[in-house]
């Protein structure tokens, strides 16, 4: 029985009602159904509405029943509505993932970026290096570049191809210094390039926890910072003219894996500010490569360079890369990761400070700690190969 359905718009219940009706053999006594469905229709009104001709209500609706039953019931449907149902599932999934490493990297730029300023705080609070001055006078020099990369501060190595801890550092930092002023005194070197080209931290330590890993990587940004200072101040002592550019390696990533070494979240970039902290008083410029993976600069001749780590980079095309993204000639790609030095095809890669490590070494490569100077003689280029072992 419908009830209260009388004059209002057609309903699943009086559909339900007529079907019924029709399929359980009422179809001649139509005045049974005007009166179950409250109706002030004619009896055959109901019937002609509903069951008269082609197109009669009836038809259509069992057509369409029909139609869906057949459609949905058969295995190709099922499997198609299965397929799209998995794939709908998944792009959720892929969208929920890709939030939440949003998050994450947010998450970790935060912090890089907190405890950057709060450096930058502390190191406002107290006094800067003193004022270094030039014990070395002379002018129309030459202009050089000095490539620093891979010192993998925290890094220890023991074994019969190499030692190294941060004494060691200190150690060969100290030598590159000596090595560089000798260099530059000897070419005639007015104004000195130091590009820090990354990996200068061994970066989170794999297998300890997440608060230690970043008190670790924190003590290394302070230390690395502190002898990069104070190597920067002996070349100003006898180098007239200092310019620092700084990029940044993966090492100093805040999460495993290189898809998370996002360009923001990198504890190296804490390190250009700490050093132009500290040299506020010292007359030379920190340039950084800000949230970029690269640095450009202009000699004094106007040739182009370009700095950056070598992590994204193919050394055989990476001149032909920057040329076309930077919409221009590329004189010389400068970069480090490699830990092995060569020049080729536009590019200069620079050994490292570490030298071989367990990783070389397991992949049978010898590398001594070696550092990269070149000086520009007009349109000639020397490349002098300062070892420090």
């Amino acid at each position: 029985m419908v009830d209260d359905i009388n004059n209002s718009e057609l309903t699943q219940k009086e559909i339900d009602y007529l079907v019924e009706f029709v399929e359980n053999g009422n179809s001649k006594n139509w005045e049974k159904a005007k009166k179950d469905l409250h109706s002030d229709m004619h009896r055959d009104s109901i019937r002609k509405s509903w069951y008269v001709g082609k197109y009669s209500g009836y038809n259509v609706y069992k057509y369409m029943q029909d139609k869906m039953e057949k459609e949905y019931s058969s295995d190709e449907e099922f499997v198609r509505l299965e397929k799209l149902r998995e794939k709908e599932y998944m792009e959720r999934v892929r969208l929920q993932d890709a939030n939440r490493e949003k998050r994450a990297v947010l998450r970790e730029y935060s912090r890089v970026e907190a405890i950057k300023e709060y450096i930058e705080l502390k190191l406002d609070e107290r006094k800067p290096r003193q004022f270094v001055k030039c014990n070395y006078a002379i002018k129309n020099g030459n202009e050089a570049s000095l490539l620093v990369s891979d010192l993998h501060c925290y890094t220890t190595v023991d074994s019969i191809f190499n030692t190294y801890n941060i004494d060691v550092l200190r150690e060969r930092m100290t030598k590159l210094a000596n090595k560089t002023i000798a260099w530059c005194h000897r070419e005639s070197v007015e104004y000195l390039n130091v590009e820090l080209l990354g990996d200068l931290v061994s970066g989170i330590i794999h297998g300890s926890t997440i608060a230690q890993a970043q008190e670790d990587i924190i003590d290394q940004v302070l230390d690395v910072s502190d002898i990069l200072t104070d190597f920067i101040l002996s070349l100003k002592s006898e180098i007239p003219h200092i310019t620092v550019y700084s990029v940044y390696g993966n090492h100093g990533r805040t999460m495993q894996g290189k898809s998370d070494a996002a360009n923001k979240s990198n504890y190296e970039r804490i390190i250009p500010a700490y050093i132009r902290k500290e040299l506020r008083n010292n007359d030379i410029q920190v340039i950084d490569s800000g949230f970029e993976d690269f640095v450009t600069y202009f000699l004094r001749d106007g040739k182009l360079i370009v700095c950056t780590h070598g992590t994204n980079d193919n050394p055989t095309t990476v001149n032909r890369t920057f040329t076309k993204l930077l919409g221009q000639d590329v004189f010389d790609i400068h970069m480090g990761h490699f830990h092995s030095p060569k020049e080729g095809d536009g590019t200069t890669i620079n050994g490292s400070v570490i030298g071989s490590d367990d990783y070389s070494i397991s992949k049978r490569l010898y590398n001594i700690p070696i550092q990269i100077l070149k000086v520009y003689y007009g349109d000639d280029v020397g490349t002098f190969k300062l070892a420090l072992k």
